[in-house]
């Protein structure tokens, strides 16, 4: 929390949810759809806020590697840059090919190694990571209770659809914090799995059937119940059902925290919507859907919060989400309106207008 408010003290606003380097500092007006040019020269906004921290984290090595590299989206073949424009993985092993290009030096500064501020010592999966593994972290961005439209692609009417303190391609300010900052979560824990290689996801052992790490396909964000359908696919404390956690439901792509500095929404965003220790879910098996990702933790009976004033507090997994679970509630499309999900999605708006805190 102090390197975000050390953020602001520098630009006068919070970092983006999701951005790229062309905007990891200051602010402009995102309005309308980019070209391809624009995107490209902005990494095609997949990155996190962690990137523009760097600097507030005591990383300013990480930083300054990541600013000497392109931020280009199609670069020469075999180039390292290829790789870091979607945040430090591809598809498959990251190619031995690589390994001679001049950038590389510099991508493996900016998105390799350990970072032991993004991480809970009582996620047994860290201690698994080496310095050649991406920069994991625990501690991800609050998008608040927003579920629709949490990634948008190229679009930059973000203030459209950001409910919570983070979104993609937009910066807030102390301002925009009309519930309070000590009402408003900015950045939450969540687990994640042991995968620490370069394996694509689609190759066992890597599919870890873990609520605590990973997430399932469930499809529908704008239809009625689906934040029900989401919670009914665990099978367990700790697990997903088996027919929730095969087939077209596997994860495609990614799993949670596994890159800190990759700004889609199954690497960095958390809402407040299922209680902490409930299942993740998007719209597509990919890293890029719109959907329910839930705080997590290795912590008995809950997980921990950090809101934009400062403060840091436990979430028991019991809190009070409201409707969540009714089959006939339509999630919020846009910014406007009062939480749905009770005192645990009023405490992720920032604007909402809720008269709830949490208990103490």
């Amino acid at each position: 929390m102090l390197a975000l408010h050390n953020y602001h003290s520098t630009f006068n606003c919070f970092p983006e949810g999701r951005g790229g380097r062309r905007n990891a500092w200051g602010v402009y007006d995102r309005t309308g759809t980019p070209t391809a040019a624009q995107m490209d020269s902005d990494n095609r906004t997949f990155h996190s806020m962690y990137p523009a921290l760097y600097p507030y984290l005591e990383q300013q090595g990480k930083y300054d590697a990541y600013a000497a590299l392109p931020a280009t989206h199609a670069p020469a073949a075999g180039s390292a840059s290829g790789i870091l424009v979607i945040a430090g993985y591809s598809d498959d092993a990251l190619p031995e090919a690589r390994f001679t290009d001049p950038e590389l030096g510099l991508f493996r500064t900016a998105f390799h190694g350990t970072v032991s501020t993004l991480l809970c010592p009582s996620d047994p999966s860290n201690s698994a990571a080496g310095a050649n593994d991406w920069t994991r972290c625990n501690i991800m961005a609050c998008y608040g209770d927003s579920i629709r439209n949490i990634y948008l692609g190229g679009r930059r009417n973000a203030r459209d659809f950001a409910r919570g303190a983070f979104f993609g391609q937009i910066h807030f300010g102390m301002e925009d914090f009309t519930d309070g900052t000590s009402n408003t979560i900015g950045i939450g824990e969540a687990a994640t799995t042991p995968n620490t290689g370069h394996a694509p996801w689609t190759s066992p052992p890597d599919h870890h059937n873990v609520i605590r790490g990973s997430h399932v396909r469930v499809t529908g964000d704008a239809n009625a119940g689906y934040v029900l359908n989401c919670a009914n696919t665990r099978g367990g404390p700790n697990e997903y059902s088996a027919a929730a956690f095969s087939g077209a439901n596997l994860p495609t792509h990614n799993i949670r925290g596994l890159i800190a500095a990759d700004g889609r929404p199954v690497s960095s965003v958390v809402n407040t919507v299922l209680p902490p220790n409930s299942p993740s879910c998007g719209n597509t098996a990919a890293s890029t859907g719109n959907g329910v990702y839930s705080f997590s933790s290795y912590h008995p009976g809950g997980a921990m919060a950090g809101f934009m004033d400062g403060s840091v507090r436990f979430i028991s997994d019991s809190i009070d989400c409201g409707s969540a679970l009714s089959a006939s509630l339509i999630v919020p499309a846009d910014a406007a309106g009062d939480s749905p999900f009770g005192v645990w999605g009023a405490l992720g708006t920032r604007a909402g207008g809720e008269s709830v805190g949490l208990p103490r």
